[in-house]
C-alpha cells in the first residue's frame, strides 16, 4: 500500500499505537512494521508488546520513507 499523497499533519507531541501510525501513513500494518526494521521509526516505549509513536517521529517517518 503507498504512502498517503499529503504529509500528515500531526501534533508532535501526541501518541499514536502501531495501527494508527500505519493508517496515518497510508501503510499496512506490515510494511509500518518493514519501516521500524529499517529503523525509519522508533517506538517511544521499546520492549513493550504495544509500541506507541510521538507524532513527530511519525512525520519524520513519512518523510524518510518518500526517499526510499
Amino acid at each position: 500500500m503507498p504512502l498517503n499523497s499529503s504529509r500528515p499533519q500531526l501534533v508532535p507531541d501526541q501518541v499514536f499505537i502501531s495501527k494508527e501510525a500505519a493508517g496515518i501513513l497510508g501503510v499496512s500494518h506490515k510494511t509500518f512494521l518493514k519501516y521500524r526494521e529499517m529503523g525509519l521509526i522508533t517506538p517511544i516505549n521499546p520492549g513493550s508488546t504495544r509500541p506507541k509513536y510521538f507524532g513527530r517521529d511519525i512525520m519524520q517517518c513519512y518523510d524518510a520513507a518518500l526517499l526510499l
